[in-house]
């Protein structure tokens, strides 16, 4: 669905605005829209990358730690120039006395906006990554879509409809609809989290037993 589809399913299934003068403008529903791609790609996970220019590190000599991009909310997979995948180790298991050599192994800082590569590169090497990132621009145009899922299109509404009646609501009117809508966002982003998880984790028991549909 495009924002046109998208705004208009808001306004008459949802906030029942269909006549102008519009209590909400356009520009007002295109932002939260926008706001709840990203905070959907975020807490979900569900944009995969490994094809855009930015998941691709050349490291240097000498050099272990590296700058992620803004774009990128979390790595998933690392692989070295010869296709061998890069062990996730915690940093409690990256290699304690300084040696170099080819990457074996990487860690993320707390805040995912680095990377650490273990042993310290000792040449420049490509390092690939698969990643879950936010979306790559934001809807401007009537036209344009979303880049999760089309079956998750219809989610990004109720996230439209909460904070337009919570902002909306200066004698508290709209309280309880607009806590409805959340309600409905919270449990969409905790079911899709758990089901790219799975997706991507496979059908190992373990996996499925230790799932807790926690947020990351």
């Amino acid at each position: 669905m495009n924002v046109s589809e998208l705004l208009q399913h808001t306004r008459a299934r949802y906030l029942r605005d269909e006549e102008a003068p519009f209590l909400w403008s356009a520009p007002e529903l295109l932002m939260y829209l926008n706001e709840a791609e990203n905070i959907f790609a975020r807490r979900t996970h569900v944009l995969s990358d490994d094809d855009s220019d930015f998941t691709t590190i050349t490291t240097v000599a000498g050099e272990s730690k590296y700058a992620l991009d803004p774009r990128i909310i979390y790595v998933s997979e690392a692989y070295n120039d010869t296709g061998f995948r890069i062990k996730n180790a915690t940093r409690n298991r990256m290699p304690r006395t300084p040696y170099e050599g080819k990457p074996r192994m990487y860690t993320l800082d707390a805040k995912v906006s680095s990377i650490r590569f273990g042993p310290t590169p000792d040449a420049a090497y490509d390092i690939d990554l698969v990643v879950a990132r936010k979306p790559l621009r934001a809807m401007a145009d009537k036209y344009d879509e979303p880049e999760i899922p089309e079956e998750y299109h219809l989610a990004l509404c109720d996230y439209v409809a909460y904070k337009a009646l919570r902002n909306n609501d200066t004698e508290a009117s709209n309280t309880t609809a607009a806590e409805n809508f959340r309600a409905d966002w919270e449990k969409t982003l905790t079911e899709v989290k758990r089901d790219v998880y799975h997706l991507r984790a496979g059908n190992s028991p373990r996996v499925v037993n230790n799932w807790t549909g926690g947020r990351r």
